[in-house]
C-alpha cells in the first residue's frame, strides 16, 4: 500500500512540477524561485526568535513575499527580475536585523 501512495504522489507532484516550470518559463519569472526561497531565511529568524515551529514562521513570509512581487509587478512596469532582486534585498536585510546580536553592530 505504502508504494502504491508513494508512486500516486511522485506521479502528482511530477505533473504540478512540469506545468508550474512550464508556466515560469513562458511567463519569464524562472528567477523569481531563488529570492523567494531566500526568503525562508527571515522566516527562519522570526520563528526563533518567537520560539515557533520554523514552519510557522517560513511559509507566511514567502507567501508575503511573492504578493508583493505580484502587487510590484502589477503597479509598475519593472522586469520580473528587477522585481525578485528587490525583494531578494529587502528579505535578507529583515533577517539580518532579526539575527544581531552584541557582535553585530547595526
Amino acid at each position: 500500500m505504502q508504494i502504491i501512495l508513494s508512486l500516486i504522489s511522485g506521479i502528482l507532484i511530477g505533473s504540478a512540477s512540469g506545468f508550474l516550470g512550464n508556466l515560469t518559463l513562458s511567463k519569464k519569472m524562472s528567477v523569481v524561485a531563488g529570492p523567494l526561497a531566500h526568503l525562508a531565511f527571515p522566516g527562519v529568524a522570526v520563528a526563533i526568535l518567537l520560539g515557533i515551529n520554523l514552519g510557522w514562521g517560513v511559509f507566511p513570509l514567502i507567501i508575503i513575499g511573492a504578493l508583493i512581487i505580484w502587487i510590484l509587478d502589477q503597479k509598475t512596469n519593472l522586469p520580473m527580475e528587477n522585481l525578485a532582486a528587490i525583494v531578494f534585498a529587502v528579505g535578507l536585510g529583515i533577517s539580518l536585523l532579526f539575527l544581531s546580536n552584541d557582535n553585530t553592530p547595526l
